[in-house]
């Protein structure tokens, strides 16, 4: 089982199982329950598939910020393609 994510994601983002169809080797899955990935660019516009950019996401479990740190939220916690923080 493989999965991606980081402390601020609170863990994972996407998980790939040994159940999940179309499993491939070097990919960390699919986004997990109410997740939304993106990957963009360096704008914060979406990138087509295959296109290498930065990986984004917004869901419920991704940090809202730093605690009692608004400058440093602010340097890393932008809007998605969707509207939500991310």
């Amino acid at each position: 089982m493989e999965g991606y994510g980081l402390t601020e994601t609170s863990p994972v983002i996407t998980m790939n199982s040994p159940e999940t169809n179309g499993r491939r080797v070097g990919s960390t899955g699919r986004p997990v329950e109410h997740v939304n990935v993106f990957i963009v660019d360096e704008n914060g516009k979406p990138l087509p598939p295959g296109v290498d950019g930065e990986i984004c996401c917004t869901g419920p479990n991704v940090m809202k910020g730093y605690y009692k740190n608004p400058e440093a939220t602010e340097e890393v916690i932008s809007i998605g393609p969707n509207g939500q923080r991310m």
